[in-house]
């Protein structure tokens, strides 16, 4: 008789903790699929109108804070168009450039809240070279003027040839953090040289936030396990 009782207590705690994984599974399949959303950034490809800039094709460099959009220049920087040298340029004519630790910045337009900080993930991504040598193009997202995070990549020669890649940022914002609701920027800077980027693309996918169904599936769950626990004490007692 004791071994009939034991084996039943046996599938009833086997028959609950299946019960119990499954519904946790549920849960978690449940949540919100949360999808990444592209932030605007204010001529992310460093274009610029020759006519309202009074540049030619032929011309090279251009300051960026004439006739610019969007960046702004700390040093020596702008866009460069290459007509003279081996360039390309990975969207449209231009790309930005700087000269050694100069910096290319820009605050992110606010229409819409996406140029807003929020909890959730953010990545950073774009093209790079370098004049003459390779040399090491950082990117920063910033609060104001404080760092939330930075990524340094490799840019290699050519001169405006930008096949290659910036190593992705990634930054995660959690809930609570005290910068969400303030404004993004993004901050560019080299080393040693010049160097150029292009085509800078920012997006972010936010926190999932679970449904009102799966937190019931969750205590249920729970609730499951602790029946089996309880139903083990019993049968000892």
């Amino acid at each position: 008789m004791r071994s009939f009782f034991l084996a039943r207590y046996r599938q009833h705690k086997k028959h609950l903790a299946n019960m119990a994984m499954a519904m946790a599974a549920a849960a978690g399949l449940s949540s919100n699929s949360a999808l990444a959303t592209s932030i605007p950034i204010t001529n992310a490809s460093f274009e610029i109108n020759d006519q309202s800039s009074g540049l030619t094709p032929a011309v090279n460099y251009a300051p960026l804070n004439g006739g610019a959009q969007g960046w702004v220049t700390v040093g020596s920087g702008g866009y460069f168009l290459g007509a003279a040298a081996p360039t390309t340029a990975h969207t449209g004519a231009y790309s930005g450039y700087g000269n050694g630790a100069s910096t290319l910045t820009e605050q992110l337009p606010l229409s819409g809240g996406l140029g807003l900080w929020a909890a959730g993930t953010y990545t950073l991504d774009g093209f790079a070279s370098a004049f003459g040598t390779a040399d090491q193009v950082t990117v920063t997202l910033l609060n104001g003027g404080a760092s939330l995070g930075s990524q340094t990549s490799t840019a290699p020669p050519p001169r405006g040839v930008l096949t290659t890649p910036l190593t992705q940022l990634s930054l995660t914002i959690l809930s609570g953090n005290p910068n969400i609701g303030s404004p993004i920027s993004i901050r560019i800077t080299g080393q040693l040289q010049q160097w150029y980027v292009d085509d800078i693309s920012l997006n972010f996918t936010a926190a999932a936030v679970p449904e009102p169904g799966s937190l019931s599936l969750s205590c249920i769950g729970a609730s499951a396990l602790g029946l089996t626990a309880r139903y083990r004490r019993k049968r000892l007692a």
